[in-house]
Order: C-alpha cells, then structure tokens, then sequence
C-alpha cells in the first residue's frame, strides 16, 4: 500500500484487480472491496488455527463468515453492488461476533479485538451520516455482552484447557487486528496523500490562471468575508484604499457605496444559487471613471452546498470606448450612404439636365452656365458634408 507514484506497474495492476480501479469504483468500493479480501485471509488463518486448535465451533462460525464475505466481495467487486451488501456485511459481523463471544470464553478470550476489526472497517468503508449508528451499534453491543457476560457467566463457554491456550489465541487475534488496522489505515493514508496532491497541482494551475490575470479575483465566504485573492485584486485595493488586502477582511469597505446596494443584492443572489453578471461605471479618485464588469457565481463543496460566492471585477472601460467607436463609426457610414444615395443625387441630376438643354438650346448658354454653377456650389458643399461626416480632413 506504497504511495502510488511508487507502486510497480505490475503490483498496482493486483491491487487494481482486487479493489477495482479509480476510475470505476468509488473510494469506499475499493476500501470494502480490499477489506473483504484481507478478511477472506484472516479468516482462511483463523479456520487453520481452529482446526489446528480442535476449536470446532469457532472453525465453523469462521467457515460460515468465509462463505458470506466470498459472496460480499463478489458481488462488491464484480457486479459493483457494495451499497446494498455494506449493511449485510455489518448485520453478519454483529451476529458472528456476539456468537463468538459466547462460545469463545467471553471476556477472556480474543472476541473484543474482533469489535476494532469490523468498527475500522465500516467507518473507513461507509458514508459519514452511517457513523453514528456503526459507534452506538459497537458501543451497545458491547456493553450488552459484557453485562451478560457478569451476570449470567454460565452462558459463557470456557473453551480453553490451559492458560497457554488461551494466550496464544489472543496474541494471534490481536496480531491479525493489528495487520488489519494497518491495511485500512495505510491505505486511507495513500489516498489522503493522493488527494492531497491532486488538490494541491489543482490549486497551483488555478493561482496561476488568476494571477496571470488582470481581472480581480476574490473568494467570499457567507459572511462576506476574505478567503482568497489574487494579485490583481490586492494591487487595486492597495491602489485605491491605501489598504494591503489580506484574507478575514470584509468586502463592504472597498466597494463603492454607490454600488453597495447592487453588490449585496447579487451577493445573496449568489448564496441562492443564481451567477450573476452586471456592468457599472464607477468613479475612482486614482482611475477615474471607468466602466467595471461584475461577476457573482456560487461556489460549492464536495456535498453540493453553498459555501461562499465568487466574486470578479473587470475593467472593461477599453472594451466599452471601443465599442462605443465602432457603434459612431457605423452610425457615420449610415449618414455617408444616407448623404450618397439622396441629397447628392438631387444636385447631379440638376447637373445632368442642365448640360442636355445647353446642348438642345444654346441660345440661353450663360444663363444655364449659372444654373449649372449653383448646381456644382451646391454638389461641392454637400461633399465637404460628406468629408466632415467622415471625420477627414478637408
């Protein structure tokens, strides 16, 4: 149960064979999956000291056990149905335990060690909100059996002939409960380890996208505090406010309050669950007036529930003048066309009919000549509109 980095490719192959691989299987599949398989071998070395031993009753409670985790690890492993065999397998261990207890010398014999084996393993292997009832279960139970155990002793069966006996079976149990803890335990360390890490490259990739960034970045909890931040967020505050932002300070003292009202409204939007995005134009006393870009977005945990808002804050006052521009571009191009297609047709066409009566009717020459001139003046200004409208110079 190496770290996996470290772990062979063919003895992760075998491990992968009796737990199932990450990708198919859940960590607590794989935790039972590994949990049936090292129970199959404690019993296997239980049922050869029973035999060994001539504990006959305790060689068949082993042998039935032995049968009912072979199917809990098949049906686990194979047909990928460990939430419905997890319960089973804990009503079998209760029942077999408290058999055991009786059969096997009560307190004096090795049965207590057995409650550490399946407590381990139905915490490791099963959600959180199972807890309480495997502790109250273990807790109950062997209470009962020791009540039981003081005040009814001749319910308990003594089977040990001698001292030496008695110890040997207890040192076994204890030393294959010990191997046991240290399976589950290691192997839940591995993983904790590999999360961990993943967790960590996941955090390295994002703080690197985020200070990369000139867009603000902030993590909030419910309370509007503080939890995380970038560069460009601690450059602005600090540039603004004087302030050197760190992680507890509450956001309200470095918004604008003539945005306070929209912050807080889209902050309790996020914490229900709604992204929300919005542009303002803010005055700044070091930036001026600039056009922010607001982004409200809910973050959750593992569970799915809300935990805090993700907040981002953009200048987009570029974006928006060039916006802007191209929008009075447009409108220009529009007027042009508007100027094209109308008013200078109007002065051409006059142009047009007074050179055809110039060339029918050359008798009143000049004074077509002076039409034909106010006709050009006219073109000539609706030109230079044209020009002015384009914003070149004349």
């Amino acid at each position: 149960m190496a770290n996996i980095r470290n772990i062979s490719p063919r003895k992760l192959s075998f491990l992968n064979e009796i737990m199932g691989d990450e990708e198919s299987f859940t960590m607590e599949n794989r935790l039972f999956n590994i949990g049936c398989a090292v129970t199959l071998v404690i019993l296997f070395v239980f049922i050869c000291i029973n035999v060994a031993t001539g504990f006959w009753m305790s060689f068949w409670l082993c042998a039935i056990v032995f049968v009912c985790e072979v199917l809990f690890y098949y049906y686990a492993r194979f047909k990928k149905q460990y939430q419905r065999f997890i319960v089973a397998n804990a009503i079998i261990s209760y029942i077999i335990i408290t058999a055991n207890y009786f059969i096997n010398s009560g307190i004096t014999g090795p049965t207590m060690f057995l409650f550490f084996l399946t407590f381990i393993l139905l915490i490791a292997a099963t959600p959180a909100k199972m807890h309480f009832y495997w502790l109250a279960a273990h807790i109950l139970l062997g209470c009962a059996l020791i009540i039981l155990d003081i005040g009814k002793p001749g319910l308990i069966k003594n089977i040990y002939t001698s001292r030496q006996q008695r110890y040997v079976d207890t040192l076994l149990t204890a030393i294959v409960s010990i191997v046991f803890i240290y399976v589950v335990t290691k192997y839940l360390r591995n993983y904790y380890i590999r999360e961990k890490q993943k967790a960590e490259a996941s955090k390295t990739r994002l703080q690197a996208f985020f200070e990369s960034s000139n867009t603000c970045y902030m993590l909030l909890n419910t309370s509007q505090q503080v939890m995380y931040f970038n560069k460009a967020a601690a450059q602005f505050v600090l540039g603004e406010y004087k302030v050197t932002l760190e992680e507890g300070f509450n956001i309200e003292p470095f918004i604008k309050t003539d945005y306070i009202e929209g912050f807080k409204t889209a902050f309790q939007n996020a914490l229900q669950g709604r992204s929300y995005t919005e542009e303002k134009l803010l005055y700044y006393k070091n930036s001026g007036q600039v056009c922010l870009q607001f982004s409200f977005a809910p973050v959750l945990n593992t569970d799915g529930n809300i935990t805090g808002v993700s907040f981002a804050c953009e200048d987009i006052t570029r974006q928006r003048e060039g916006a802007e521009k191209i929008k009075h571009q447009n409108n220009t191009l529009l007027n042009i066309a508007f100027l094209q297609s109308h008013e200078l047709r109007q002065p051409v066409s006059s142009i047009l009919g007074l050179l055809n009566l110039i060339k029918d009717d050359s008798g009143n020459k000049d004074e077509y000549l002076g039409y034909l001139q106010d006709a050009v003046d006219e073109l000539d200004a609706k030109l230079q509109r044209v020009v002015t409208e384009s914003g070149l110079p004349l």
